[in-house]
């Protein structure tokens, strides 16, 4: 990702969704990290990515399901809303959050999936005419979940979006071929969880989809209840490594901190 004279401009907007409001922050202890009996929920934000760049615009997950969050009774959902606390707001969708910044879902060209959970992928059923990019085990893995597993992977959000144009990537993709966008196999938490590194007007991101959830977890490298821990550490790692070599700044998705600092340098330098 080293930048070049001839690099196009990349436009990162960050579109906020609903935020997770039950979830606590673990702690390391003898080198795991492990969550405490009693420590305080935190608010992990739930956002999507608009990566404008002369070849094609792309989105970066899709959020929460709009119609789920048009749902006053959570039915959608099965449980979940009332499980992580998160706000059912049909403003909070990724097609209000487009149109809110005067795009509409024809104007999506790409989307990149990190995985199919409800708060990554719920949204994908609005943009039919994009090409979907996704890890390679993913939907397998999706349709066979079980136990705790299942409950993140909802049919209402995946049945509707089998029929896409997928990719489903097994390596590394520079996608326009500039290094300004680079889609990054990062499997651990679900098989084909990717993660994106931008290099935007507002500087170089690499924002983790779920190879991480927490700050925690990149300041120790240690990977928080993953379903594959040893895979999650090492894609964990690479993305730190990535991170200093191309001295780009990790986002990660799921934290506040993060999201108060970074969407607010994206939106001021615009």
């Amino acid at each position: 990702m080293t930048r070049s004279s001839g690099r196009a401009y990349v436009k990162l907007t960050p579109l906020p969704g609903p935020t997770l409001t039950t979830i606590a922050t673990p702690i390391e202890a003898y080198g795991e990290l492990v969550m405490p009996e009693d420590a305080p929920a935190k608010p992990m934000p739930c956002p999507s990515f608009l990566i404008e760049h002369e070849n094609g615009t792309i989105l970066f997950d899709t959020g929460l399901s709009p119609k789920g969050l048009a749902d006053p009774g959570g039915a959608f959902f099965g449980g979940l809303a009332e499980r992580y606390g998160f706000e059912l707001d049909p403003s909070l969708g990724v097609d209000a959050q487009l149109a809110a910044v005067g795009k509409t879902p024809g104007d999506i060209d790409y989307v990149i999936v990190s995985h199919l959970h409800y708060d990554h992928a719920g949204g994908a059923y609005l943009f039919p005419d994009a090409t979907f990019i996704v890890g390679v085990g993913e939907f397998g893995f999706a349709y066979n979940a079980h136990g705790i597993r299942q409950p993140f992977f909802l049919s209402n959000d995946i049945e509707p979006i089998r029929g896409f144009r997928w990719v489903e990537l097994d390596h590394d993709l520079d996608l326009f071929d500039d290094g300004s966008i680079q889609i990054l196999r990062a499997p651990g938490h679900t098989p084909g969880s990717l993660a994106v590194a931008v290099d935007s007007h507002a500087g170089r991101f690499i924002i983790t989809g779920d190879a991480c959830h927490h700050r925690i977890e990149i300041e120790t490298g240690i990977p928080f209840a993953m379903i594959d821990q040893a895979t999650a550490a090492n894609s964990l790692r690479r993305l730190i490594l990535l991170s200093h070599t191309w001295q780009a700044a990790i986002w990660v998705q799921h934290s506040q901190h993060h999201w108060d600092d970074y969407n607010t340098r994206c939106r001021g330098m615009l």
